[in-house]
């Protein structure tokens, strides 16, 4: 039995989206590590009578195994001649934490708070990313297909792995994993403001370079000075990156160039952030200096955390409007027996400083001119044993200014001696002015709340560069509710936009078998 979609149904399926997301969020399942949710998924088809699919045990993308998951659901009475609708999401989550979390994103679960901001709703994490990213995604998917009362098209439920760290997921959807894609159209629910409609996303590229390094023994005038930067917003650099927050990695490579042009210095551990997407939000580095330079040092970071106060006073803001922007140095009694040589130390440093970073060039179309074409974030910089790893995320709306961007870093991947490489190469998601689906949304929306959405593009990539490029014709839209700080352990969803896009969602699928201009 069919019912129509009153608020009151609304309420019923929201209450099983909250239900399954908390269920999402007991699970583990950091980029790399999906097998347990790939193993959650499979057994909810199983208790629902649905058929479904999982990826081939020895499939492998780009070095990663797949843990994609399809499950059908057929059409309702009524609908069987309507286009079958894919919903899709991603099962897994950036993992990120404050540092004094001791949370372990292999076993434990995310622990979920909620609270009232500012007269708002919101869940979030207790020092973690709260996963709404794309969690919240899932628990749709779930509540929907769990409706037995619900009229709807038949439903292929595609969820993918490895979405923040490679759409190694993506690239290894096949027609034959969604029993065809004749006629079908797909529903991304992965973007982050309720109240738009997504039809275009910008491609993405990983730049990377691996550094030699050369080492000399520790001198023994040395001491050892540790210097730590935190308190930085970061975020996600594709929604955020047009915010100009600071990225850690920079502030503190021109903390170091301040110190190297003012006494001898040597780098002994530097730590950044790890991963390429976020903006790096905290980076510390040891370093070897004189022992009567100790003095001078200090005075050098005091200077340039007044600097970066003033730089980012505008920018670097939490919620209570205040900048916790901490830079700060101190000696340490540990002893090392190697540093990066001089010539290394600067290699280190000058790399840092002139990698490509934040906005490149902005879109320039009257209708999107707020909208940032092209990008880079340098998100790792990881220290080896015999070369510093850094990696940078290209992302842009034109292939080509993509590819500009890479042959920069080729030419200055010549001047430090670098190796230089590419990877997971994704597209770009071109809109398409004469989408039904769009329509369908339109009309949905404004059944649902009597006004029309916003439609635009993303500067973040989604999986649906992947589909549209694989199956061509593919009718495509994305939606979400509205998470703010994603990629970060301040990540936040604003509960009552949840609701919203329930509602929105159930009208698409019971709206399917009528007539759309």
């Amino acid at each position: 039995m069919e019912i129509k979609i009153t608020k009151e149904f609304v309420k019923e399926v929201n209450e099983r989206v909250f239900h399954y997301f908390r269920e999402v969020s007991n699970i583990p399942r950091g980029s790399g590590n999906e097998k347990a949710i790939a193993d959650y998924l499979i057994k909810f088809a199983q208790t629902n009578g649905f058929e479904f699919m999982r990826s081939d045990e020895n499939e492998y993308v780009n070095g990663k195994k797949t843990n994609n998951v399809v499950i059908f659901k057929p059409a309702t009475q009524g609908y069987g001649d309507c286009k079958p609708v894919i919903i899709q999401s991603h099962n897994d989550m950036v993992c990120e934490k404050i540092k004094t979390s001791k949370h372990d994103f292999e076993k434990d679960p995310i622990e979920i708070i909620e609270e009232i901001r500012d007269g708002i709703k919101i869940m979030k994490a207790d020092g973690t990313t709260l996963g709404g990213d794309n969690g919240i995604g899932v628990a749709y998917t779930l509540a929907i297909l769990e409706r037995n009362d619900l009229a709807h098209p038949a439903i292929n439920a595609l969820f993918t792995s490895d979405e923040e760290a490679g759409m190694s997921g993506a690239i290894a959807v096949t027609s034959e994993l969604l029993k065809g894609v004749e006629n079908k159209c797909l529903i991304n629910v992965d973007t982050e403001e309720e109240g738009v409609l997504f039809n275009g996303c910008a491609g993405g590229i990983d730049a990377i370079f691996r550094m030699p390094v050369t080492h000399e023994l520790f001198p023994e005038d040395y001491v050892i000075v540790r210097i730590e930067l935190s308190g930085l917003l970061g975020g996600h650099s594709g929604i955020d990156i047009h915010r100009k927050r600071a990225n850690a990695h920079i502030l503190i490579a021109r903390t170091l160039r301040a110190i190297e042009d003012n006494c001898p210095m040597r780098i002994v551990v530097f730590k950044g952030g790890s991963m390429r997407n976020a903006i790096t939000r905290e980076a510390s580095v040891l370093i070897g200096i004189p022992c009567e330079k100790i003095d001078s040092v200090i005075k050098i970071v005091r200077e340039c955390h007044e600097i970066f106060e003033h730089e980012y006073k505008y920018i670097e803001i939490d919620k209570s409007g205040k900048t916790n922007i901490s830079l700060t140095a101190a000696t340490e009694s540990c002893k090392f027996e190697k540093t990066l040589s001089r010539d290394s130390t600067s290699k280190l440093i000058n790399a840092i400083l002139v990698i490509p970073n934040g906005v490149i060039e902005m879109l320039g179309r009257e209708e999107d001119m707020d909208l940032v074409e092209t990008s880079c974030n340098l998100g790792i910089v990881k220290q080896e044993s015999n070369h510093i790893f850094l990696c940078s995320f290209v992302r842009s709306f034109i292939r080509t200014r993509k590819l500009y961007v890479i042959e920069q870093m080729k030419s200055l991947a010549k001047f430090i001696n670098a190796d230089f490489t590419t990877a997971g190469d994704s597209p770009n998601w071109e809109p398409e002015d004469k989408s039904e689906l769009k329509k369908r949304f339109n009309k949905a929306y404004k059944t649902a709340f009597g006004v029309e959405p916003q439609v635009k593009s993303v500067h973040a990539g989604l999986e649906c560069g992947y589909f549209a490029q694989k199956f061509p014709g593919m009718d495509i839209i994305s939606c979400g509710p509205t998470l703010k700080w994603v990629h970060t352990p301040d990540e936040i969803m604003y509960t009552d936009t949840v609701i919203k896009v329930t509602e929105l969602l159930l009208h698409v699928l019971y709206q399917m078998k009528e007539e759309v201009s």
